[in-house]
């Protein structure tokens, strides 16, 4: 899927990055579980975004609706939707085809 390809992210995540401000680890206490990366944390929402479209498609939901939930594009709703179709997702199947090992 390409919205997930490593070149893709990396060139989102270039445009992105230097437009989130600095973190300083600063905590009184300094006793809190570390924070996880900026840099995880957009991967995991791209992958989030591409899964919810998914999901939306498996229980019925027509093209423009899935895009108009996800907050992208009629077509770039289409190609998520195409590609899943490509790796063996079926339409009839559960949710449970979106699970990641």
């Amino acid at each position: 899927m390409r919205a997930l390809d490593p070149e893709v992210v990396d060139t989102v995540w270039a445009a992105i990055a230097p437009r989130l401000p600095l973190h300083l680890e600063n905590h009184p206490l300094g006793c809190h579980r570390p924070r996880a990366s900026d840099r995880n944390c957009f991967e995991v929402m791209l992958t989030r975004l591409v899964k919810e479209a998914l999901r939306r498609w498996l229980k019925g939901e027509g093209e423009c609706l899935i895009a108009h939930g996800v907050g992208v594009d009629r077509k770039t709703a289409r190609r998520y939707i195409a590609a899943a179709v490509d790796l063996g997702i079926d339409r009839s199947g559960g949710e449970e085809q979106l699970a990641t090992s």
